[in-house]
């Protein structure tokens, strides 16, 4: 058995490093930063297959809780070619990230004022062990956000969910 962590981040490669980090802190409440700045190593660019000459501004958001989950956000200069195409359905090999949240509407309408389009509207989504209210986004850049509403604080239990 291997001896891994839980996942620490997600790392989202953007174009407006600024815009998307104002999003995540006042849109999902990740208000604290981890870390902010120009990772200059010469390992930086090599780690994610850019020409050596790249330069790569990071800012890495948290929320309250421990060094779990966080969301790195990185913006590489020059910019490299997208190639992901953004539908308005979630493609094979598209990831999305999952947020419980309290008041989902809220946090859609604000969301949604913050340059947040929606996939999907909240909707009652009913399972064999439990419903809940649910919506699908994609934020300012096109990353998908499933929100659940749920307790945060559930996001912590230890328990399997079983039929």
């Amino acid at each position: 058995m291997s001896n891994v962590s839980p996942i620490i981040r997600s790392a989202l490669f953007v174009r407006d490093l600024e815009k998307q980090t104002r999003f995540y802190q006042q849109a999902l409440g990740f208000d604290q930063i981890y870390y902010q700045g120009l990772l200059d190593a010469p390992a930086a660019p090599a780690i994610v297959g850019a020409p050596a000459n790249t330069t790569m501004d990071c800012c890495i958001v948290r929320g309250k809780h421990p060094n779990l989950g966080m969301i790195g956000l990185f913006q590489l200069d020059p910019l490299p070619a997208s190639s992901l195409e953004r539908h308005d359905y979630i493609a094979l090999g598209e990831s999305v990230l999952v947020f419980y949240c309290e008041h989902l509407e809220e946090v859609v309408t604000l969301a949604l004022s913050l340059g947040a389009s929606e996939l999907c509207p909240p909707l009652s989504f009913e399972m064999p062990h439990e419903s809940q209210q649910e919506a699908m986004l994609r934020d300012p850049e096109g990353f998908a956000i499933n929100l659940v509403e749920r307790d945060p604080e559930r996001a912590w239990q230890t328990h399997i969910v079983s039929r």
